[in-house]
């Protein structure tokens, strides 16, 4: 077990209440490191720490923050929507003469493709609103 020299600066880690970050020195380690305490800790010092956290022994707890998406994530939730329609881009889905049945709205699917790669190649921080995807229409 560890021993602890001094913890400071709890934050709530998520929105469940089980979990507690705090800055923490421990005597057999140099410097100040990150620790996330939590009621479920496997080991007796991280539930140690949260429950003497969660009593604001440390000070109070500051409030959770939900993170706000970086550019990068919002790039790869860009990506990750274009590869689930990457079958839409494909000229023979649409093409009556080659498959039966076809996809009768490609241009939809076009479109909103389009506007998902501005957005993996023009990524911006922060929420954003993410195009509809549209419904598959197919011929009968």
């Amino acid at each position: 077990m560890f021993v602890l020299q001094y913890a400071k600066d709890p934050i709530w880690n998520d929105q469940t209440g089980q979990s507690i970050h705090l800055t923490v020195k421990w005597e057999e380690f140099n410097e100040e490191m990150p620790f996330a305490a939590t009621s479920y800790d496997q080991e007796e010092h991280g539930r140690d720490l949260y429950n003497r956290a969660k009593s604001e022994e440390f000070g109070a707890v500051a409030p959770y923050v939900v993170p706000t998406p970086t550019a990068e994530q919002n790039r790869g939730t860009a990506v990750n929507l274009l590869s689930e329609t990457d079958w839409a881009s494909i000229a023979d889905v649409a093409n009556s003469q080659v498959s039966n049945p076809h996809l009768v709205n490609q241009a939809a699917f076009l479109e909103y493709r389009s506007q998902l790669r501005d957005i993996a190649v023009n990524p911006v921080a922060g929420y954003i609103t993410f195009p509809t995807k549209p419904q598959e229409q197919w011929s009968s």
